[in-house]
């Protein structure tokens, strides 16, 4: 008899859950619910506890978990939390030792409108205020002031600025 129907027979109606011969009011850890709803099935390694299918893993035995995967060292600007999850520096920056934040500015014109990427060396959430106190743009030699472009995050190290019609007519003679 398969055990799903074998935990519908002895199992009561609170602890509906079967795992390796025994009911449960919920899957144990490193089990999973099948798509029958009532039996739960084992997770592979190296998950320690897993989602929907064995491979889908939501914590790690012996490995970090980052993004979905199991991976044997975090990557360049993320930390291991007390949970063995790898971290944004950014969420937490005294838990990371990071490198000194630097950036490069890449301009270009579209549609008429001078404009630029700044990228940073890792990831920073920045307001437009902050990001005012940080970069410093000039063009011709001149500081450009923040009151003459706006300031978007692009990605998680790229802002976009786009400057004043003012400041593209003079870039665009």
């Amino acid at each position: 008899m398969p055990p799903a129907l074998l935990c519908n027979k002895n199992c009561n109606s609170t602890a509906i859950y079967y795992f390796l011969n025994v009911c449960y009011f919920t899957c144990p850890p490193g089990s999973y619910l099948s798509y029958d709803l009532v039996t739960c099935l084992a997770c592979s390694a190296p998950c320690a506890t897993c989602t929907g299918t064995a491979n889908n893993c939501t914590s790690c035995l012996n490995s970090y978990y980052y993004i979905g995967k199991c991976v044997d060292a975090c990557p360049a600007n993320f930390y291991i939390d007390s949970n063995n999850n790898c971290q944004a520096c950014f969420t937490n920056p005294q838990r990371c030792i990071l490198p000194p934040l630097t950036y490069s500015i890449h301009p270009f014109t579209r549609n008429y409108i001078f404009q630029a990427y700044v990228v940073f060396n890792r990831a920073v959430v920045l307001t437009p205020e902050k990001f005012a106190t940080l970069v410093q743009i000039s063009y011709a030699g001149q500081p450009i002031k923040s009151s003459q472009y706006t300031v978007s995050s692009f990605n998680s190290t790229t802002y976009l600025v786009v400057f004043s019609s003012e400041i593209s007519a003079l870039a665009n003679k």
